[in-house]
């Protein structure tokens, strides 16, 4: 049982139309991940590639902001291979519905309300939770529940099957209103309920640093192109510590390296490693720069350094590591 995606801020998501992270406001959590993506009539995906197609799981996230206003299209399941058309499972709410709980299936062009709590639950801050079974199988077995800060609100019972779409490799943002989305969003085959997602963005020097720049150039709260961490040469490493985990126990259950990045055409490197440093550094095979602006992230479940489940002490002397390669 295992983590399949996870994120919080606007770096995490592809082609985001915008971002908040003045204060707690909007209904997200300071104390972990920072921010919410938001627009008018917009959207954003997870990271094409960056889970494994499922058809059962969950999906769990912090509303934020305005999104049970008016919206048939908050976040949700979907193909991220579906660039344009949004084709997928939704926690939404309409108009009809305001400040309900309504999952709905959106087939490219058309929405479909499948079930809509009875209750008024849906406010910004809550913790809200799909659970997909057996998408796909075409009998009674298909099934999706919504939950509210852990407690069943909706769930409906049929045929899920949207044209075109076998499988959900990623999850979807979509605002109807003016603000809409959230943070902390998991995905995960394993009931995530209990479960938050923490940033860790550097905070001082590390152990090595061979770009040129500082973890001052890199620690931004909201992205910028106007400073950045540069390097033409490869095998240079760098390493930042980060800030750390609220107080208390955890089970950490996984972390993420994330960068964003892009090369010039004539770069002498051209591949980002990631990783982390913890008793030592640990980078991965390394991922493919491209000329535009772009996220990179290596999700992992355990320390590659020692092979074991992490420890909520390793989260104090973490440092976020990268290199550049040929």
């Amino acid at each position: 049982m295992s983590i399949l995606w996870c994120g919080g801020e606007e770096i995490d998501f592809d082609g985001w139309p915008g971002f908040n992270n003045s204060s707690e406001t909007y209904g997200y959590s300071l104390s972990y991940a920072r921010g919410l993506v938001y627009g008018s009539g917009d959207w954003c995906r997870s990271k094409i590639g960056g889970m494994s197609a499922i058809t059962s799981g969950w999906l769990h996230f912090r509303l934020a902001a305005q999104a049970y206003y008016v919206s048939t299209r908050i976040v949700g399941f979907a193909a991220t291979g579906e660039t344009t058309s949004k084709k997928g499972l939704y926690v939404s709410c309409s108009a009809a519905y305001t400040s309900r709980v309504s999952i709905t299936k959106f087939d490219g062009s058309t929405h479909t309300v499948l079930v809509t709590e009875t209750g008024n639950t849906f406010v910004p801050g809550r913790m809200i939770t799909l659970h997909l079974e057996n998408y796909g199988a075409g009998d009674s077995s298909e099934r999706i529940t919504a939950y509210s800060n852990g407690v069943e609100v909706c769930t409906y019972q049929g045929d899920l099957t949207i044209s075109g779409v076998d499988d959900f490799d990623g999850i979807v943002l979509g605002c109807n209103g003016s603000i809409n989305g959230g943070s902390e969003f998991i995905v995960a085959d394993e009931d995530p309920r209990t479960m938050h997602v923490v940033t860790m963005y550097p905070a001082a020097a590390g152990s090595a640093n061979a770009w040129t720049g500082a973890y001052t150039d890199i620690d931004e709260v909201a992205i910028s192109g106007t400073d950045v961490l540069y390097t033409n040469a490869n095998g240079n490493a760098a390493q930042f510590n980060t800030t750390t985990i609220p107080s208390g126990v955890f089970t950490i259950k996984a972390v993420k390296a994330i960068a964003y990045a892009a090369k010039s055409s004539d770069s002498t490197p051209g591949t980002l490693k990631l990783g982390v440093r913890t008793s030592s550094t640990d980078v991965d095979a390394g991922q493919t720069v491209g000329t535009m602006w772009e996220n990179y992230e290596r999700l992992m479940l355990t320390n590659p350094t020692t092979s074991s489940p992490w420890l909520d002490t390793e989260m104090a002397t973490l440092q976020i590591a990268f290199e550049s390669a040929a």
